[in-house]
């Protein structure tokens, strides 16, 4: 039996919710009809009236007809023309009715109804990296231009520390990782050498050095407490000071040994001159980067952290001494990020250097100038305290940086 064809009530109806409603999902829905229907009446109703009486006399349903000629009057030049229509197919009639209802839409500065990106605002991690402070240097301004001391280093380390915690809750951190070591101390004994027996310029003895130094980082992991965040603390061994930077962290250590939101384990506290730290999908190597050469650290992560690299697809190591930036990553497709040099940072981009294929090496800034020796040859570096935030499964996602 045919389809008989839509009254001029139906049409109007549809015509009238159309310009009632910003969208024809909620203009079908006002008349009770299937999107199509509502859709396929609308089409109808918006033939010219003069095509659609036209169509009635010859008993032809604009419903039904694709295409044709008809003859249509204009009532006020009294003249009768051809006009030949042609109703639009049904997908190219869907595509501008979505281009017009999204215009619409734009226009009246409403939000598109799209599924946002989970974004995580909670349970991220701060890697707080304070690298290379040098409690005890001594740089002398009218020398290097720069004025350090143990004091001076104490107050960077703290109210830097401070600073990137305080901007990594607002991020959603809730864990800290507190890289200590990394040459702390300036120097490693009473005669004021480093470990190996460099002498330096230093600007206490080595048991303020000392007193400082564990002052400095209880305050800090008291500060992460204070905050609601839980501290694991990591040391890495350096050369300035192998042997009084290992003393500092035990001693801190032992401070926070029963707290419930500190992590200090043997292994986190020992002497071990790499150490790994696993975070969800992030895998991490902490290296002062004195000894083992670059070129080894990823075949060392996959030897010596085995069980969890083949369940982690971000990884990174976090290395210092150089006092400067410098970031890389080493892989399938190697590619140098980021470098300091003495008046300016050059950043490289493009293809392949966040490839999952790569381990993103990544050396820290220091917040200690050039002592006389540096500056008389010519090592200047940029100074400042850094900090990394990790999604537990996409990453490192954010990166700040407190400059002196």
């Amino acid at each position: 039996m045919p389809t008989p064809p839509l009254s001029d009530e139906d049409k109007r109806a549809a015509y009238e919710a159309h310009l009632k409603h910003d969208r024809a999902i909620d203009a079908a829905a006002s008349l009770g009809l299937s999107d199509g229907t509502y859709r396929h009446r609308l089409r109808a109703a918006m033939l010219d009236p003069g095509i659609a009486e036209a169509l009635a006399d010859t008993g032809i349903s604009p419903e039904n007809a694709r295409h044709g000629w008809t003859r249509v009057h204009n009532p006020e030049t009294g003249n009768w023309n051809s006009v030949f229509w042609k109703l639009p197919d049904g997908d190219e009639a869907n595509f501008r009715e979505a281009v017009t209802e999204t215009l619409k839409d734009v226009l009246a500065g409403q939000r598109l109804d799209l599924p946002r990106k989970f974004t995580q605002k909670a349970g991220n991690l701060l890697v707080l990296d304070p690298a290379d402070v040098h409690i005890g240097k001594l740089s002398v301004e009218s020398e290097t231009g720069h004025a350090y001391d143990e004091h001076i280093a104490r107050h960077r380390l703290v109210e830097g520390s401070r600073a990137l915690m305080e901007w990594g809750q607002r991020e959603g951190v809730t864990r800290v990782l507190f890289v200590m070591g990394n040459d702390i101390a300036h120097i490693d004994n009473p005669k004021r050498t480093t470990t190996s027996g460099t002498p330096q310029d230093a600007s206490a003895s080595y048991f303020e050095i000392y007193r400082v130094a564990q002052a400095a980082y209880v305050e800090i992991v008291r500060m992460g407490l204070e905050m609601g965040l839980t501290v694991d603390v990591v040391h890495v061994p350096s050369n300035h000071d192998w042997t009084l930077g290992w003393t500092i962290a035990q001693a801190v250590g032992l401070l926070f040994q029963d707290h419930p939101n500190v992590g200090a384990s043997a292994y986190s506290l020992s002497e071990r001159h790499r150490k790994y730290y696993r975070f969800e999908n992030n895998l991490m190597g902490l290296t002062h980067h004195d000894g083992a050469k670059e070129s080894t650290l990823g075949d060392l992560m996959r030897t010596e952290a085995r069980p969890h690299i083949g369940e982690c697809s971000r990884l990174y190591w976090y290395l210092h001494h150089y006092h400067h930036k410098i970031r890389k990553a080493s892989g399938v497709q190697p590619r140098d990020r980021e470098k300091d040099h003495f008046d300016m940072t050059v950043l490289r981009t493009g293809a392949g250097e966040m490839s999952y294929d790569n381990i993103q090496l990544e050396v820290v800034r220091s917040p200690s100038p050039p002592d006389g020796w540096h500056d008389r040859n010519g090592y200047l570096n940029m100074q400042a305290v850094e900090a990394f935030i990790h999604h537990p499964f996409e990453g490192q996602i954010f990166r700040k940086t407190e400059w002196f």
